[in-house]
């Protein structure tokens, strides 16, 4: 896979939307609560990784080929499919 420039979080918390053409996307919140949508595009390989903060991690888009990785907090990640919680995810929930 060919994966975009890691989109790299100052750490302050919001929203996060997944924006672009539907191509491969690391996506990294540094700390503050974050909510992360990268459920946008299917058929691309995201890659979310959580900060420190209690984040919201949304990778349901439909394929099963992204992963949500939590951080320091409590994170929950939001997936298509169980294999696509990494690591760190304090719960998670599959959308189908």
């Amino acid at each position: 896979s060919h994966f975009a420039i890691p989109l790299m979080l100052d750490g302050s918390g919001g929203l996060v939307v997944e924006v672009g053409d539907g191509k491969d996307d690391v996506i990294v919140p540094r700390g503050g609560n974050d909510r992360v949508l990268a459920n946008k595009y299917t058929a691309d390989e995201d890659v979310v990784s959580g900060g420190g903060g209690f984040d919201r991690i949304n990778v349901a888009d439909g394929d099963t080929l992204d992963t949500a990785n939590g951080g320091g907090g409590r994170d929950h990640c939001i997936v298509d499919a169980k294999k696509e919680v990494g690591t760190s995810c304090a719960s998670y929930e599959v959308r189908r």
